[in-house]
């Protein structure tokens, strides 16, 4: 005996059951409190590009924080390399090289320090570049 539809079958039409539209209200399911970056104001505008950021900066040694475990770095490396680089030269560092990738963490970097100049350049997404006083 012979499987599935017989000879000549024709396809029945299926039915469509349009779905109600149904305002949900709330957060949506699987949504995540966020945590917002501290605000600082009066902060100045990072520079961006090597070649500018040498520029204005000058020619100085730089001391490097690095989160190599991680291999980039954190919101909570921040006040690590302030404190790090305050401990070691006794000032607040004024200007600082990092990643352009890690563009988001400089909330964080001013909020330990307001006034610091920041430039953008060729840096390794998990190192700090601190110019030395």
């Amino acid at each position: 005996m012979p499987k599935g539809r017989p000879k000549g079958a024709k396809n029945k039409p299926k039915e469509v059951i349009p779905e109600p539209e149904v305002k949900k209200r709330g957060r949506p399911s699987g949504s995540k409190n966020v945590i917002l970056p501290p605000k600082a104001e009066g902060t100045q505008e990072p520079i961006v590009g090597f070649q500018n950021v040498t520029h204005s900066f000058g020619e100085r040694g730089y001391s490097i924080y690095c989160n190599i475990p991680d291999m980039e770095l954190k919101p909570d490396d921040m006040p690590k390399a302030v404190e790090g680089y305050h401990a070691r030269y006794s000032v607040l560092p004024q200007r600082i090289i990092i990643n352009e990738r890690n563009k988001h963490l400089l909330p964080y970097l001013y909020a330990q320090v307001p006034d610091i100049e920041v430039g953008l350049a060729n840096a390794a997404i998990w190192e700090l570049k601190l110019q030395i006083p």
